[in-house]
């Protein structure tokens, strides 16, 4: 039985939810929600949308309910996180999602929350508790313990750490690819310089930047400064097809209406 004082409190700490927050559940019907069900059902800050087993029906009613809160039960999430946070995402922008389950394993819950998952409850947690978490996620804010945002912390760093290594054995990798003046001329055409600039820069002939530049052409396997630069980039990013990234990020409206981009990956076939 939820004490009186437990509610009160709860309703103090959601004071801010003006409108109550619609919360859809999922969870196998092998486990137990009704406990769950109960602490919301004695809140007016929450409105149940759907308790439903994950399935073809019940995504599509999400799809149309679109609530503030999805109440995840943490055997339903598949692997990796990443996919269904953006599945999520697509469907409902403005929905978060919390987690909830007993005994969770410690790498799952940093996995789920580097992964977008705004924070995780325990199913033994009470009343307050629970709509604290709630309304924590509902505002934007992440419902984690401590101990778990340094984890991540750390695992960000160890991850930047890969990153910055990955990125300096490919720039080793162009440089064992180029001459000495080609990676001095290659510099100054990513600093943005055109041919007579970079002559006068390198005291040189206009005859023997383009002599250098074809030659890195050649080596690159493009035709003309753009696709030298966007090769340059491909070739140092770690991420796979980043030309093709950029271009996707850049111009994502017109790409998912199957129009073409305004701006043109130079690399792509005529």
């Amino acid at each position: 039985m939820v004490s009186k004082a437990a509610l009160d409190h709860s309703k103090r700490v959601v004071h801010a939810m003006i409108d109550p927050a619609r919360v859809y559940i999922v969870a196998k019907q092998d486990f137990s929600v009704d406990g769950v069900l109960r602490l919301m059902e004695t809140s007016d800050d929450i409105k149940i949308v759907a308790c439903a087993e994950s399935s073809d029906s019940c995504w599509k009613k999400f799809q149309e309910e679109k609530p503030d809160i999805l109440l995840l039960h943490y055997t339903m999430v598949p692997v990796p996180v990443q996919h269904m946070v953006t599945k999520v995402r697509e469907a409902s922008p403005e929905t978060h999602i919390i987690v909830f389950g007993q005994q969770m394993p410690r790498d799952f819950l940093v996995d789920a929350v580097i992964g977008g998952v705004r924070g995780y409850v325990n199913e033994n947690m009470d009343s307050a508790h629970l709509l604290r978490a709630i309304a924590a996620v509902r505002d934007g804010r992440l419902w984690v313990e401590r101990s778990i945002l340094e984890q991540i912390a750390v695992h960000a760093m160890e991850v930047q750490g890969v990153i910055e290594k990955t990125i300096l054995e490919r720039i080793d990798m162009i440089r064992t690819l180029l001459t000495p003046r080609e990676a001095t001329v290659l510099r100054l055409v990513l600093d943005g310089l055109v041919t007579k600039e970079i002559a006068v820069t390198m005291n040189v002939s206009e005859q023997s930047v383009k002599m250098h530049l074809n030659h890195m052409f050649a080596k690159f396997g493009v035709t003309n400064r753009a696709q030298l630069i966007l090769q340059t980039y491909a070739r140092v990013c770690p991420v796979t097809n980043v030309v093709r990234l950029f271009r996707m990020s850049l111009d994502r409206f017109r790409v998912s209406r199957n129009k073409r981009p305004l701006i043109t990956d130079p690399l792509d076939p005529v």
